[in-house]
């Protein structure tokens, strides 16, 4: 089954300009060029230092080979980040596979409470000082 996978940068003060050249002139078109599928990139609305892509993946076995094909590459290693560009990667896990899809072990609790939290909401509105 396909799964996406977003990723997220936090970009450095006054380097968005750059960084969005970096991606749409390098990054993305070389990691097409191994195979990978970019469905979407965008920089935030309200948050003017947060840039965002998302890539599709057909099947695990697929992403890990497709990550060793870009990340592993000398042209990842040595001729894309040189330093001192104001670029700096650092990944943040957020798992993956089956358990990611899955509903948290306490969802029960969160229901509840967004259930009370409405009720609460309408029920203030249904009173009226007198």
């Amino acid at each position: 089954m396909a799964f996406f996978e977003l990723r997220q940068y936090k970009v450095r003060p006054g380097k968005m300009d750059e960084w969005v050249r970096l991606m749409d002139e390098e990054v993305i078109p070389f990691q097409i060029s191994t195979g990978m599928v970019i469905t979407g990139n965008f920089s935030g609305e309200s948050d003017d230092s947060l840039y965002s892509w998302i890539r599709r993946f057909e099947t695990e076995a697929e992403r890990v080979r497709l990550y060793k094909a870009v990340y592993e590459s000398d042209f990842w290693k040595t001729g894309l980040f040189r330093g001192g560009d104001g670029c700096q990667h650092q990944p943040c896990l957020s798992g993956g596979g089956k358990a990611a899809c899955e509903p948290p072990a306490l969802l029960w609790v969160n229901t509840i409470l967004g259930k009370v939290k409405r009720a609460l909401g309408y029920t203030y509105h249904a009173f009226r000082p007198k």
